[in-house]
Formats: C-alpha cells, structure tokens, sequence
C-alpha cells in the first residue's frame, strides 16, 4: 500500500504530543491533511493528521489536531479492487487542487459493527488528499450505485 506523500514542512502533530485516547492499540503518525472546508458534520475542524494503526496495517485513523476524541477509522482505497472502478468527477479532484486523479491519495470511512462482527465502508464519500499539498476534501458522490455500507470482507 503506498502511504501519502509528507510535506517537508513538520507535522502539526508529532507523535508523543497525542493524548491517551484510551484505546489498546498504537498509533503512529505519518501525515497530515488540511480540510479547508472541514469535514461533514465537523465543519469547524480543518486541521487532521493521520496515523497508522501498528497492529492492523491496512487501516490508519484521522484525527483532528483540535479535538482529537473527533477521529475517524479510514483505509486506502488502492485496497479495495472495487474502487478503481469508481469514477471520480475531476470537478471533486480540483476542489483539492488538481485534476489529476495521480496526484490524489484517496480513503474511505471505515464502520465497525461489533453486534453483527463487520466492517464497511462507504464509497460514496471518499476523502480526497493532495499528495503534495496535503489538501483534503471529502467528496460526496451523488451515486445511487455505489453502497455505502460495502462490506471489507464479504460475508
């Protein structure tokens, strides 16, 4: 799986300035992502970075720099062979300043149902990252044919 591109600026962030969420795991940071917009629901939040979760390679969290109990269990869609079937209008790739889709790492939201044992993803919504700039947008595709609860391991 091929991480973001880092900026060769610091990370807002380091790693031993993140508070003890309580949870069992480690993280590690490795990038960052600036959301002009914020993301849906959290508006006011524009600053995030990244981390890898050690013990589960495929997945990472976005954490917000100003309330980090505001994250979010994401995973690289190059993971996912359905995503590159998944045409994303270059009208989303310019709100992060490109139009080119190479120049994009892209994730999706990651939901854990421990009742029902599963995880899904909504591809409707993938978040959009500019590798260089490290720009994001989280695009909201008006696709009716796109799940947004695609299961990561089929049942």
């Amino acid at each position: 799986m091929t991480q973001p591109q880092t900026s060769p600026l610091p990370l807002p962030m380091e790693p031993d300035h993140l508070p003890n969420l309580g949870w069992d795991f480690e993280i590690e940071v490795f990038s960052r992502a600036h959301f002009k917009f914020g993301l849906p629901g959290f508006e006011h939040l524009s600053q995030f970075v990244i981390a890898s979760v050690k013990d589960f390679p495929p997945f990472h969290i976005l954490i917000s720099k100003a309330e980090p109990e505001v994250n979010l269990l994401i995973i690289n869609t190059q993971l996912l062979s359905i995503y590159q079937t998944i045409d994303i209008p270059v009208m989303e790739f310019k709100k992060i300043g490109t139009s080119n889709r190479e120049d994009v790492d892209s994730y999706v939201v990651v939901k854990v149902n421990a009742e029902k044992n599963t995880l899904t993803v909504n591809l409707r919504a993938p978040i959009l990252i500019h590798k260089n700039t490290l720009s994001a947008y989280q695009a909201i595709l008006d696709r009716r044919d796109l799940s947004i609860e695609y299961p990561l391991i089929p049942a």
